[in-house]
């Protein structure tokens, strides 16, 4: 039971990237052409896309000037006497796909009776817009983000790793209050000065891991079974040139904790929810500490044995973590 919904991504993954290695005539046991992963990586997405229109999921693209973006919309099922709630947008980590969400968001939601669940996918990243370039400037990330949020008007915004950065920065900048911000392991927070210095030199070393099995050790606590195999497929995401510039277009001015923190205390009406793995090496934990210096009304939940990736490492234990704070 406790790896169902590991085991169920890990399946849909599987059995889609071999559908669409054997189409475009790829070999998914073996380091793929950049290009040719890319392309397949859009496919299987648009593919799956049409397979979930079925149940009325809709993916729908976005423009704004030459930046593209897809918005995965899930009309939630709820028990008929339930009172329906609002939206839960979800914003997924740096490089992440909205499929390794989609089983335990959609889980999460339904449950407490929101009437939509709408996930954010970034082009470049592994989602339906892979085959593009990847945003470069960190601006444009906040760009998105607020006008997704903007748009949508979600009652809860869900953010992990960079998506949690998103999420709190589109809620500073709103012109009305989120009712709940839970985060992941975000990034955006981490005490300046020396100390984002420190994390700075550590995220760049991180990006130069250089195979699949010394990436897997510092994302997850316990490499997962099956990563061995998809983990080729992401490596190639860290040494492109459109995400080194991006991680290149970071400045202090970017993070939350830079300036005033009258700033941040506009987030004071928002319930805010914290998790991180304590053998998290990407968004260390010790970061929890800074993001409740900077919001103490903050709560921290700290898990000994998971990384950066709770999704993935211990996704059953994650799903009763958020039915716990979706319904507060």
């Amino acid at each position: 039971m406790a790896s169902d919904l590991s085991i169920m991504t890990q399946r849909l993954f599987q059995r889609a990237l071999e559908r669409f290695s054997l189409e475009w005539g790829l070999d998914s046991t073996r380091p793929w052409n950049e290009l040719a992963m890319r392309g397949a990586l859009s496919g299987m997405h648009l593919g799956l896309g049409r397979v979930l229109r079925l149940g009325n999921v809709r993916r729908e693209l976005r423009h704004r000037g030459e930046m593209r973006w897809a918005l995965w919309r899930v009309p939630v099922p709820s028990p008929s006497k339930m009172a329906r709630r609002g939206k839960v947008l979800w914003i997924p980590g740096w490089g992440d796909t909205p499929l390794s969400w989609l089983p335990l968001a959609t889980a999460a939601a339904s449950r407490k009776g929101f009437e939509e669940l709408v996930i954010l996918d970034f082009p470049g990243f592994h989602g339906s817009l892979a085959h593009s370039r990847c945003i470069t400037r960190m601006d444009r990330f906040f760009e998105i983000a607020a006008d997704v949020v903007r748009e949508l008007r979600p009652e809860i915004l869900v953010g992990h790793s960079l998506g949690g950065w998103l999420a709190s920065r589109s809620a500073l900048d709103l012109e009305f209050p989120v009712e709940k911000l839970l985060l992941l392991a975000p990034s955006g927070i981490c005490g300046g000065g020396d100390e984002r210095e420190r994390w700075n030199q550590e995220f760049r070393e991180f990006v130069a891991a250089s195979d699949a099995a010394e990436y897997g050790s510092r994302l997850f606590a316990k490499v997962p079974p099956g990563w061995m195999k998809l983990g080729n497929l992401f490596v190639p995401f860290l040494t492109r040139e459109d995400t080194r510039e991006f991680l290149d277009s970071v400045e202090p001015r970017h993070f939350l904790d830079e300036g005033s923190s009258e700033r941040l205390s506009r987030l004071s009406s928002s319930q805010i929810e914290l998790l991180w793995g304590e053998k998290d090496r990407v968004v260390p934990a010790r970061f929890g500490e800074q993001w409740m210096k900077a919001l103490p009304h903050a709560q921290l939940t700290l898990w000994p044995d998971v990384g950066h990736m709770p999704h993935l490492e211990s996704p059953v234990r994650l799903l009763r973590w958020l039915n716990e704070r979706l319904s507060q």
